[in-house]
């Protein structure tokens, strides 16, 4: 459909007039709601009634706010407000309790409970003792849930940074007891993994030490690894984290943290494992004979050399030992004791610290350890919820634990079928409001989201940075992408559609936009707020001369060669992505870097690095010509010829250039020819004069001219543009390591700077 502007105006005015109506009839049952009790409740009781901020209902039928409450609640405070729903208030005035319930579960109120129908009709009486069941808590379709097919599995979590995560199941496998003590056979072991793997849990953990003692080392790591080799599955989709830095001496397992023990305990893992790489090598516990800052640093060490994919830590006892960490390497994940009947990591703040580092949870004995397994079974709360679910105690336990902590991944250890068959069940569970609140007694310290809290992942950087790259591990999980490239429009105008995608009941967005400023960006934190949606913010952190770069790469790929000015205006009006230099160093003019105080949960900031192909070896050296290779006569008055006569070469050039040649070097021209943009010679008598120079030099050059002019420029061209050398990096596969610039201007220096090329000043070079 396409609206004229007046009709789209007249369209707009319509849509305001519509939201406000609909605002001032929600506004009239939230007030029917209230009046009923006695005293009347408040817009924020009758919020945080539905589970919501208390400024919230007051927010959502204000006519100053562009949106509405989100549609299930609209349809609760219609069906209260038409009488299908009844009020229940009890307790004092200060803190009292609000309930909006069926007339059926009123009446198993207790006569503390005052209850009221808020058309006004009588509501039915109901007997004076308490039934006090849970069951009256829960959502109004919890039968029903507890019927229905099982959800789709819960999301992956990533381990490690956005550009090289691992992602995995929120619950794995600890792997320790298939090798000590009480183990079963080798056989069932590689059944019990398989069927593990099978059922989605496809992240292990494992150590070195895992076998029946000092003797029998990497026995852990050694099946695992033949159960990877019988799989049926996919083994390029298994995860492997494994440990080091503890020994076995008789009954007792000790901290030995000393950094060569450990790259030599990392390499004995690799081998074991079978693998080139390990996937993630942790630290097993800090050892206090060794100076803390030693020991992370042989995990920096086992990281650079390319032994792990990423390192982390277990068993830390205080945030401190992580951030001091952090300082000397990335730690992708944290291991550590953490269960519904245990949150000593969370009051320590440990999992908050991980939080806002990015850093994953780890949560070994999530239920308990299996000394303290049956503690779980025998809780009522676990038991209650897990008969109404149709799932095992340890199940529900498993899945208030991941629900609770969005970047945890828990490792149950399993010796019996029966218990992957119930760790697997968590992956899958969706616990309701109703199983919150019997569960939240049994772990205050977990803050459950009310379903999948989800998150919206925002990839910001200057244009042409490569954030598009990094969307499709994300897409992978199932993230919805919102692009303005791909959708028209402006930064704002995303927000209508991710607010209709929240509406459908998705939770998983990524948006790969530049997102300059703070305002830009306030838009989407007010709408991720407003649904409780967490926003994780990938900071792609590209220089403006990587920027440059990459812009001219991708023209040079898409179309073979630069674009000019007036070509990129037209192909940008078809394809954004085609863009001036302009465009990226106006971003980074109004660059504002983002901040936690705008709202976000997590902040990454991912470096950029320029990468070349290995099939990008030769050397090459550049060359400009105005002053570096030639002269014209000073009579002229100018520094560039315009007739082949008008060349005079400089000293020692020749002899330099064919001993260049002699040695393989490729030779390239590169030169800015403003004067043909000003009309003082035409581009066919500048590239006339680049040839004769090139005879009278007696090797072969090839050489390219920039026409443009000079201030500004306006296409990728012109030094110190890096579009040149893109050029001519692409035409010979040069690696721009083993390539020389030689120039005698600071624009030469800077397009060397831009494109990675050393610089050498002319009057040196040739002496």
């Amino acid at each position: 459909m396409s609206l004229s502007p007046q009709a789209r105006r007249v369209a707009q005015a319509h849509t305001a007039a519509l939201l406000q109506a609909e605002k001032a009839r929600l506004s009239g049952w939230i007030d029917r709601i209230c009046q009923a009790a006695t005293p009347p409740l408040s817009r924020g009781e009758l919020s945080e009634a539905l589970g919501l901020p208390r400024t919230e209902l007051g927010r959502g039928v204000s006519p100053k706010t562009p949106s509405l409450p989100d549609r299930p609640v609209r349809g609760a405070l219609q069906a209260a407000a038409e009488g299908a729903l009844l009020l229940a208030v009890t307790g004092p005035l200060e803190g009292r309790q609000v309930l909006l319930c069926t007339p059926p579960e009123a009446a198993r109120l207790g006569a503390e409970w005052q209850v009221v129908d808020p058309t006004g009709k009588p509501v039915a009486g109901r007997p004076d003792t308490d039934w006090d069941d849970d069951l009256l808590w829960a959502d109004p379709f919890d039968r029903e849930a507890a019927a229905a097919p099982a959800s789709a599995p819960w999301p992956a979590r990533p381990i490690g940074p956005a550009d090289d995560a691992l992602w995995v199941p929120p619950v794995g496998l600890g792997a320790m007891r298939l090798s000590t003590e009480g183990r079963p056979t080798e056989a069932e072991a590689v059944a019990l993994l398989h069927a593990a793997w099978d059922a989605g849990l496809t992240f292990v953990d494992t150590a070195d030490v895992y076998g029946l003692s000092e003797a029998d080392l990497h026995h852990n790591e050694r099946l695992i690894a033949r159960a990877r080799a019988t799989w049926a599955g996919d083994a390029g989709r298994l995860v492997i984290a494994t440990k080091g830095g503890l020994i076995r001496k008789a009954a007792r397992w000790l901290p030995a943290g000393d950094p060569e023990r450990l790259v030599r305990q990392a390499a004995a893992s690799r081998q074991a494992l079978g693998v080139e790489r390990l996937d993630l090598y942790l630290l097993h516990a800090p050892d206090k004979r060794v100076p803390w800052a030693e020991q992370v640093a042989a995990l920096a060490r086992l990281k650079a050399q390319g032994v792990a994919r990423h390192v982390g830590l277990c068993n830390l006892t205080e945030p401190a030992q992580l951030q001091e960490a952090l300082a000397q390497v990335p730690i992708a994940a944290v291991q550590i004791p953490l269960s519904p009947l245990d949150g000593k990591a969370v009051r320590s703040g440990l999992v908050d610290v991980c939080a806002a580092a990015g850093v994953a949870v780890i949560a070994h004995s999530p239920l308990g350890g299996w000394r303290k397994r049956g503690r779980v079974a025998a809780e009522a709360a676990f038991a209650t919820v897990a008969g109404r679910r149709g799932l095992t105690p340890e199940a529900v336990a498993l899945a208030w634990l991941v629900q609770g902590v969005p970047h945890l991944i828990a490792i149950p250890g399993a010796t019996r079928l029966a218990s992957v068959r119930s760790s697997a069940q968590a992956l899958t569970a969706r616990l309701t409001d109703g199983d919150r609140r019997a569960l939240a007694t049994k772990a205050p310290f977990l803050a459950a989201p009310a379903e999948d809290a989800g998150e919206a992942v925002v990839i910001l950087g200057p244009p042409a940075s490569g954030k598009t790259s990094r969307v499709q591990p994300w897409l992978d999980q199932g993230y919805e992408r919102l692009n303005r490239d791909e959708r028209g429009g402006t930064l704002a105008g995303l927000l209508a559609p991710m607010e209709a995608a929240l509406g459908r009941g998705q939770r998983r967005f990524v948006l790969d936009n530049t997102w300059p400023t703070v305002e830009s960006r306030a838009g989407l934190m007010t709408l991720a707020r407003r649904h409780h949606l967490p926003v994780r913010c990938v900071w792609v952190d590209a220089t403006v001369e990587q920027c440059r770069l990459f812009a001219a790469r991708r023209m040079i790929q898409r179309h073979g060669r630069l674009l000019d000015a007036d070509e990129i205006m037209a192909e940008g009006k078809r394809d954004p992505n085609m863009l001036p230099p302009v465009a990226i160093d106006r971003w980074f003019h109004r660059f504002e870097p983002p901040t936690a105080a705008e709202g976000f949960a997590h902040i990454e900031r991912v470096p950029v690095a320029v990468t070349w192909g290995p099939e990008y070896t030769h050397k090459a050296v550049f060359l400009d010509y105005d002053g570096t290779l030639r002269d014209t006569p000073r009579a002229l008055r100018r520094p560039f010829p315009k007739r082949p006569e008008e060349v005079e070469i400089l000293p020692g050039r020749v002899e330099k250039l064919a001993a260049l040649q002699a040695e393989g070097w490729i030779l390239v021209g590169v030169s800015n020819q403003a004067g043909v943009a000003l009309g003082q010679l035409t581009e066919a008598q500048a590239r006339e004069c680049i040839a004769h120079t090139n005879r009278l030099l007696g090797v072969p050059i090839d050489a390219e001219i920039a026409p443009g002019p000079a201030g500004p420029p306006v296409d990728f061209t012109r030094k110190p543009m890096p579009g040149l050398a893109v050029h001519f990096i692409e035409k010979y596969r040069l690696d721009p390591g083993r390539c020389v610039m030689v120039g005698d201007r600071d624009s030469d220096r800077a397009f060397a700077q831009g494109a990675g090329l050393k610089y050498l000043d002319a009057a040196d070079f040739f002496g």
